[in-house]
């Protein structure tokens, strides 16, 4: 839930928000939600996220995910007010853990104990509560090795941000857009000469299901290899994260 604050300014404009509503909003992909299936069930439910709390009857209600980052992260708050709510399905999203193991490392004592206390809040809950319970996690995490700087080769090329290219950058992939033949082929070259990475194949695409149709999502992918990061990327300006996900999931 980091924001993407270091887009340089003259291409923010190209690019938008994925969700304008809350993750419950009916029909908010192109798939059904867990929150559709409850609904056509009519069976009540509560999201619960940073302090934030979302309902099937909250139609109209203003939308702060994308200001999440300012609002209590706190996991505990979190599962208090879950266990005031009376709803028959609650989700609740837990923050803390993810940013400590960005930030610390996996193996890190701060991470084994925000373990420790998630495990106890998570056993109160449980035992007020009386109900089934499933745990489920959004992604793993692995310990950062190195980091790549895919930009600086690209500034070479003589091409320009914005007008030959555009170019979003997270922490283990870079998304590319080309506006002319000259640039996809200079920055394809640049790249494939980056050894901690490669470029996603079509078959890779289909295999991972990001093989859409249209460039929406991009021209070009580059994946880095497990454990190294991109820097800079969009997301961080100073610090450096010790544990990362989102590489391939082979």
């Amino acid at each position: 839930d980091m924001m993407p604050i270091q887009i340089p300014i003259k291409i923010m404009n190209n690019f938008d928000i994925i969700l304008r509503e809350p993750i419950t909003s009916k029909n908010i992909l192109n798939y059904p939600t867990i929150f559709d299936l409850l609904r056509k069930q009519k069976i009540s439910f509560s999201y619960f996220k940073g302090g934030l709390k979302y309902t099937d009857r909250d139609k109209g209600k203003k939308f702060f995910s994308n200001l999440i980052h300012l609002i209590s992260r706190s996991d505990k708050q979190t599962i208090r007010n879950a266990a005031k709510d009376g709803s028959d399905f609650k989700f609740i999203y837990l923050m803390e853990l993810d940013n400590l193991t960005h930030r610390f490392g996996v193996d890190s004592p701060e991470v084994k104990n925000k373990i420790r206390e998630i495990d106890q809040l998570l056993e109160e809950y449980l035992e007020n509560s009386n109900r089934s319970f499933i745990v489920i996690s959004d992604h793993g995490m692995i310990k950062v090795s190195g980091m790549i700087d895919i930009i600086s080769p690209i500034k070479g090329l003589g091409l320009i941000l914005g007008q030959d290219y555009l170019v979003f950058l997270e922490s283990a992939i870079a998304i590319f857009w080309f506006f002319n033949q000259s640039a996809k082929q200079k920055i394809t070259e640049a790249l494939e000469r980056i050894k901690e990475g490669h470029i996603l194949s079509q078959k890779e695409k289909q295999r991972f299901g990001i093989d859409f149709e249209g460039n929406q999502y991009g021209d070009l992918l580059f994946l880095v290899d497990a454990g190294k990061v991109i820097r800079p990327d969009y997301y961080r300006a100073k610090d450096i994260a010790r544990a990362m996900h989102g590489y391939s999931p082979e």
